[in-house]
């Protein structure tokens, strides 16, 4: 029993000799209030330690677990990050596609717009080519009057006529291809009467 009481004794010293001096364990060492006092120190101290070796076993497995949260996250990241990147030459093509698509279409509507903004042209230009014009220099209801005036503008070189109705002898001259033409003869009736230009 001795025996027992000191190992117990000098284990507990060695584990607590920073908070306790050894004397206090050597009072009388085999009394049976000591070897009680010093088994429940003992078994004290082992639940402590036992108590801290858990505790930082569960710190230690909390890090672990959060190192490898985080390193997951960090995975999971890079693997968006490269998708994104995989996925921008693509997206590139298809966009440069569409717009090529898109010129040709456009070019392929540019010659149908090109000829039928000439056929437009075309058809202006064989109706102003139809449309033709004169002057009108007088209206006389006494044919006698209208010859004269007709006569007259005949004698300055123009192509005028009297074109009789049932109560009107109208002076007229023309037709002519274009309304330039129509103004220099008019002022060119100007030296006998006024005319005005009319479409014939």
């Amino acid at each position: 029993a001795a025996f027992a009481c000191s190992v117990l004794l000098r284990s507990a010293i060695l584990a607590n000799s920073a908070s306790k001096p050894a004397s206090s364990f050597c009072v009388n060492p085999c009394s049976s209030a000591n070897r009680r006092s010093s088994a429940s120190l003992a078994f004290s101290i082992a639940e402590r330690n036992k108590t801290e070796q858990a505790k930082a076993a569960e710190q230690k497995k909390q890090a672990e677990q959060k190192k490898l949260a985080e390193q997951k996250k960090a995975e999971e990241a890079k693997k968006t990050e490269e998708t994104k990147k995989a996925a921008e030459p693509r997206k590139a093509e298809e966009v440069k596609k569409i717009e090529e698509a898109k010129k040709v279409e456009e070019s392929k509507k540019a010659p149908a717009v090109t000829e039928s903004v000439k056929d437009a042209q075309k058809t202006e230009t064989a109706k102003a080519g139809e449309r033709k014009f004169g002057l009108q220099c007088g209206a006389f209801k006494n044919k006698e009057q209208a010859e004269n005036l007709k006569n007259r503008l005949v004698g300055i070189g123009l192509n005028a006529r009297v074109n009789a109705s049932a109560d009107w002898n109208r002076v007229v001259v023309g037709p002519m291809t274009d309304r330039a033409a129509a103004v220099k003869a008019q002022q060119q009736a100007g030296s006998i009467i006024g005319c005005v230009v009319i479409g014939m």
